[in-house]
């Protein structure tokens, strides 16, 4: 179900699955409807860390989850555990899960990702 593609200039490989409902359901490993914000956060990890463009991050071999956190977020992210105000509309944070699974990078239809669904 996961797939990963070989970059054509580079020797890593590249996560471009977008989240279709049969891929969300495989990384829920159990009920979607349950574990649907799981999935996605699950899928924007794989994106963060093997995808390409703006949503990919950048980071040394043996990296911690504060490393991630740092990148993924950047500076203007509260620092700590608690879910943060909201503190700047540019952070990952503040996209909501529509923001997520319905932007111009998906290509996904609301209507019928919702159908599907």
């Amino acid at each position: 179900m996961l797939e990963l593609s070989p970059s054509p200039s580079k020797s890593e490989q590249i996560f471009s699955d977008v989240p279709q409902v049969e891929l969300l359901q495989w990384l829920a490993r159990g009920s979607l409807k349950q574990n649907l914000l799981r999935a996605i956060r699950l899928w924007v990890w794989l994106r963060s860390l093997y995808g390409e463009g703006q949503d990919h991050v950048f980071l040394e071999d043996g990296f911690t989850l504060a490393d991630w956190k740092t990148a993924f977020f950047g500076s203007t992210h509260p620092k700590g555990e608690a879910i943060p105000d909201f503190h700047d509309p540019n952070c990952h944070c503040a996209k909501t899960t529509a923001d997520w699974l319905f932007d111009a990078k998906t290509g996904l239809n609301q209507e019928i990702w919702k159908h599907s669904f």
